[in-house]
């Protein structure tokens, strides 16, 4: 649709749902799906019963994404 922008990114093609908000360290760009590849994922070195926290931040911002629209 006219005046719509999408992300690019390996392939990997988004739509900007909402631009520009304004945060502390720079500027934030709503999106609507995960623009990552399974090889970015690593399994974390962490002995056993410890979790790692490396995925933590995507899912918080699919989760606040999701609650939005």
């Amino acid at each position: 649709p006219m005046g719509e922008f999408l992300l690019e990114w390996e392939g990997i093609e988004a739509r900007i749902i909402r631009p520009d908000i304004q945060a502390v360290n720079g500027v934030i760009h709503v999106i609507d799906r995960v623009m990552m590849k399974r090889r970015d994922l690593t399994k974390s070195g962490s002995p056993i019963g410890t979790q790692s926290t490396d995925f933590l931040p995507i899912l918080l911002a699919f989760i606040l994404v999701t609650i939005l629209f």
